[in-house]
């Protein structure tokens, strides 16, 4: 099989971030239609959503067929985040701006390191807390409001 668990899950996160990369070129004009906030909420709704199709995953076609899907929502989501991070800063700040993303970004997969470094995180465990994740994440993206005269680059 293509993927089995014994696989490394580099070679799996690098596949998605591959797709990531490459669909991010196409997806400007879709984040130029929706807005970078509607954008991000849907691509972290996808990737929620194939977070629990996982654990359901015992077919390796599905499997390539979610490493796809997730690098796709991946490139929604990265290509949208960069343009909304330098809106929530004066534009004489976008050093900070781009700096506290690429810091929130360490931050985490930090925490996530150190997590699974003393206690397993199971794809449960994983999927609940993905889904907090995501609840939070769109929270946060409703509760900003932005002024007349602050524009976003992709809206």
């Amino acid at each position: 099989m293509f993927f089995h668990p014994s696989n490394d899950a580099e070679y799996i996160t690098s596949g998605m971030l591959l797709v990531s990369g490459l669909s991010g070129l196409f997806l400007e004009r879709l984040i130029l239609r929706l807005g970078v906030k509607k954008a991000m909420k849907i691509s972290l709704g996808a990737i929620a959503i194939l977070m629990g199709l996982t654990l359901l995953t015992r077919n390796s076609g599905l499997a390539v067929g979610l490493v796809l899907a997730f690098g796709v929502a991946f490139g929604l989501l990265f290509t949208s985040q960069i343009p909304f991070a330098l809106t929530v800063v004066p534009p004489t700040w976008a050093g900070l701006g781009t700096g506290l993303y690429f810091g929130g970004m360490g931050a985490a997969t930090a925490l996530i390191s150190f997590l699974q470094q003393y206690n397993e995180i199971t794809p449960i465990i994983g999927f609940w807390g993905g889904a907090i994740a995501f609840l939070i994440a769109t929270s946060c993206l409703s509760a900003i409001r932005f002024s007349s005269t602050t524009r976003l680059p992709f809206a």
